[in-house]
């Protein structure tokens, strides 16, 4: 429903009065920057200590995944040098 396009049949007034218009816009402001802090402040709590990775153990999944690379690159070109 478009704002002031659309009458309540019991009272006569509109349903999306353009008087409401600042109030809504205020609320929806407020919704806009409090529901993203709470998402970030909940993502943050989470990462920060259901997802505890040490600096030791991030230099250990890069040396893995070095590894794993390095091993990746010998098959395709063992695959390729045998066409």
């Amino acid at each position: 429903i478009a704002v002031g396009y659309s009458v309540n049949s019991e009272t006569g007034n509109y349903v999306g009065d353009i008087a409401k218009l600042p109030g809504m816009v205020l609320g929806f402001g407020v919704f806009l920057t409090v529901v993203p802090a709470a998402v970030m402040l909940i993502g943050f709590i989470l990462y920060k200590f259901l997802y505890p990775i040490t600096p030791e153990f991030q230099q250990k999944m890069v040396e893995t995944l070095a590894e794993q690379r390095d091993g990746e690159y010998e098959r395709r070109a063992d695959a390729i040098a045998a066409k």
